[in-house]
């Protein structure tokens, strides 16, 4: 704890000597260094790299809901995929071939074919996907609305 009040008063020697402490008054209460510190580190911690982390979240879709109330922790949607519609190993009844999640396992039997079609039949494949997605509803239109 010691350790901690005396980097503090390190920074707030600092701040006083590029405010010019010493050659100027500088009139400021201790107050005024501890709101300018915990500003300075909120916006650091905001910054950084690892403030945020993305990742997947699974969501049961219920017929006949439209709207649908997500947990405090998650601050932003960028995009809905359906899954297993229609899918490789899914076998559904319907839908498209687009499933993000199998990707993987679609760019190897592509690419390991002993070079036959190679990187052309995976632009082919992966464009016949995308049309198929676009015009069968892989891609899942949705509003965020934050406050809500």
């Amino acid at each position: 704890m010691a350790d901690l009040v005396t980097q503090k008063q390190e920074i707030f020697d600092y701040v006083n000597a590029f405010l010019g402490g010493g050659m100027v008054d500088v009139e400021l209460d201790p107050i005024h260094y501890e709101s300018a510190l915990t500003k300075a580190l909120s916006k650091y911690r905001q910054r950084t790299e690892h403030s945020v982390e993305e990742s997947f979240v699974s969501l049961e879709l219920e017929e006949d809901r439209n709207s649908y109330t997500l947990p405090h922790e998650i601050e932003e949607v960028r995009q809905i995929y359906r899954r297993s519609v229609g899918s490789r190993t899914g076998g559904g009844d319907g839908g498209s071939l687009f499933e993000p999640f199998n990707l993987a396992y679609t760019n190897t039997y592509l690419l390991a074919a002993s070079g036959v079609g190679g990187l052309a039949s995976y632009e082919l494949f992966a464009q016949r996907q995308e049309l198929v997605g676009r015009m069968f509803g892989s891609y899942i239109e949705f509003t965020w609305n934050s406050s809500t």
